[in-house]
C-alpha cells in the first residue's frame, strides 16, 4: 500500500507547525521582558527621529513603486505564455504581442 504524496506533505507540514508552535511557546517564557523608554522609541537608521513621520513625500517614489508592480505583474502573466508562442505560429504570436502592446498603452496612457 502506498501513501499518497499529498498525505506525506500534510504530515510534514503539521509536524513543522507543531514544532514551530512549541518553539514559540518556549521562547515566550525565556525572553527577558525589560521595557524601557529607549526600546519604545522609533528607530531610523541609527539616528533619533527628529521630525514627524507623516511628512510630505516625493511623488516619484510612488510612481516608481507602481511601475515596479505593473512590470512585475506583466512578467508574471507573460512567462506562462512563452512556451506556447511557437505553437501559435507567426499570426498568433504577432496578435498576442499586439494585444499586449495595446493593453500596456491603455494602462499607461489612459490611466
Amino acid at each position: 500500500m502506498s501513501v499518497p504524496m499529498f498525505a506525506i506533505v500534510m504530515i510534514i507540514t503539521l509536524i513543522l507547525l507543531v514544532l514551530f508552535l512549541i518553539l514559540m511557546f518556549i521562547a515566550s517564557f525565556l525572553i527577558e521582558k525589560l521595557p524601557s523608554r529607549e526600546k519604545s522609541t522609533a528607530f531610523e537608521c541609527g539616528f533619533s527621529s527628529f521630525s514627524d513621520a507623516y511628512g510630505p513625500f516625493n511623488v516619484q517614489y510612488y510612481f516608481t513603486a507602481l511601475y515596479f508592480l505593473v512590470f512585475d505583474l506583466e512578467l508574471a502573466l507573460l512567462i506562462p505564455v512563452i512556451p506556447i508562442l511557437p505553437a501559435l505560429g507567426y499570426f498568433g504570436m504577432f496578435f498576442f504581442l499586439f494585444l499586449w502592446q495595446q493593453c500596456s498603452y491603455v494602462y499607461f496612457m489612459k490611466g
